[in-house]
């Protein structure tokens, strides 16, 4: 008898210690092609209702652009890291842990002795232990091993710019309590979120840093980052107002209804059969792009030199640094979107272009054009492929075509603002094409979809990449509000789920 009371005693300090508020928050966006975090620091002195995230993304070196104490209200923004990890193809053992993660696993003299695995995120998640063939074809490693190892390369620079950051109030690292929140994509359904949940914390959990369970996913984050944005940007919505949030991701498309009450924040999320696409998403582009640099050089066979066959001449321009900057350029209306050197790989030589992909002499070039056909293919899709736009439309009928949503969220029959984030959504010509074609569409619509959109704003917000990443970081603080000060009207309200 004295034991269970002694346990339940120990197990109820646990959980109140858990719910005080910590030194930091700490949010981890594991993005299929890039990762992101959030830090919101949390010191004693400061006042904790209002408290924008700093946010980070990881890579060797890092550019502060804000200021380091939080009650600024500036983010802190650095470039992406590549979900990506690179293993010494000679090391056999299994537990080897990898030899570079991110841009460094994409360093071009990696390509004879290293094995690259990247995209892994939604294939390991749904089964981490199922196999994950590198890039090259040439290995294969547990997804869930390689979530982990990836997380465990992250820790050391996570740590780093906790410590660079934090406010003179906030202990080091290793001293300083901290929650760890994670998101995961719908499709990883309970089987993925358990097991990122796992992994994170075999390699975050320490006595004073606690990893919390999954319990938000992508779009829903994503959320909580936009409302409190629109309710900013957007003076003249109504009191009560809708809000229809599209995450296009690298890999997938995901959307989020939300319902704002007097310019609040999201005081509640609902979702009717989360619109997911595997083939939907930036990471499509880049396989579509991918095979057509592929196939120029199986035209320029002749002309490369001796060992490099056309599929390894492919790889080093598709795993260049440069490759990851084609599609911001190409959103920024640049018409020459790269210019790659072909020395050590080629000779000179002429190839006629190839669906805007050419060779020039002793450079790879790509044009806009290369780009129109796989961007398309995403927004609007083929006769038999559905795409983005036949998405939000089959969402936009689901939420207003079918009276529960309306009646228990209390929502009118508008949709007051609509918004893109994520990478795929935060490109212009994403956002512009979807927009168009939506309109085009609205005048179909039947009559229980007659009107719907005819008023909707659609907003932008600031860093639509790290919406993800600073809702759920924005999220959990609410949380902890809410917990640690009973007498306090929530702000969040439990989410309406529809299936």
């Amino acid at each position: 008898m004295f034991g269970t009371t002694l346990n339940l005693v120990l197990a109820k300090s646990r959980a109140d210690r858990d719910m005080r508020l910590p030194n930091a928050i700490l949010a981890i966006d594991l993005g299929m092609a890039a990762t992101k975090s959030s830090i919101i620091y949390l010191p004693a002195s400061t006042p904790k209702t209002d408290v924008k995230p700093i946010s980070v993304t990881f890579e060797g070196a890092a550019r502060s652009t804000g200021p380091k104490d939080p009650k600024d209200q500036a983010p802190i923004v650095h470039t992406s890291i590549p979900t990506m990890l690179s293993y010494n193809a000679a090391q056999m053992s299994w537990d080897a842990g990898p030899a570079a993660v991110g841009h460094d696993a994409m360093r071009e003299d990696m390509m004879e002795d290293y094995d690259i695995y990247k995209h892994f995120k939604i294939s390991a998640l749904r089964d981490p232990r199922g196999r994950v063939a590198s890039t090259n074809g040439r290995s294969q490693r547990e997804g869930g091993q390689l979530l982990q190892h990836f997380l465990a390369a992250i820790h050391p620079k996570i740590e780093n710019f906790f410590n660079q950051n934090r406010p003179s109030s906030i202990p080091l690292w290793y001293n300083a309590t901290i929650h760890i929140v994670l998101s995961a994509p719908p499709q990883a359904g309970a089987t993925g979120t358990d097991a990122l949940h796992s992994l994170a914390t075999k390699v975050f959990a320490s006595p004073t840093h606690t990893v919390w369970p999954v319990s938000l996913s992508e779009p829903e984050a994503a959320s909580y980052y936009v409302a409190g944005e629109v309710r900013m940007t957007q003076p003249r919505l109504p009191k009560t107002s809708t809000l229809l949030v599209a995450d296009l991701g690298g890999g997938t498309s995901d959307l989020a209804l939300v319902y704002m009450k007097k310019k609040k924040a999201a005081i509640g999320t609902g979702f009717i059969k989360p619109v997911i696409s595997m083939h939907r998403g930036g990471a499509h582009v880049d396989k579509s792009l991918a095979a057509m640099v592929l196939r120029v050089f199986q035209k320029a066979e002749d002309y490369l030199l001796e060992g490099v066959t056309p599929e390894r001449a492919a790889y080093m321009v598709t795993s260049s640094c440069d490759f990851l900057e084609i599609k911001p350029r190409f959103s920024a209306g640049f018409e020459h979107l790269m210019v790659y050197n072909l020395k050590g790989l080629a000779k000179s030589a002429e190839v006629r272009e190839v669906l805007g992909v050419s060779i020039s002499r002793n450079y790879l070039l790509i044009n806009r054009r290369a780009l129109h056909r796989p961007f398309d293919e995403q927004i609007s899709g083929t006769p038999t492929r559905p795409a983005i736009v036949e998405h939000l439309l089959d969402m936009r009928g689901d939420l207003y075509a079918g009276a529960p949503l309306a009646a228990q969220a209390k929502m009118s029959t508008k949709l007051d603002s609509f918004v893109f984030v994520g990478g795929f959504g935060s490109s212009t010509y994403v956002q512009d094409a979807v927009r168009s074609a939506l309109e085009r569409n609205s005048c179909t619509a039947n009559a229980a979809l007659h009107g719907i959109m005819s008023d909707t704003v659609f907003p932008k917000v600031a860093h639509p990449q790290l919406a993800v990443v600073h809702g759920l970081a924005m999220a959990h603080h609410l949380l902890l509000l809410h917990k640690t000060r009973p007498s306090q009207k929530a702000l969040v309200v439990p989410r309406y789920m529809f299936v």
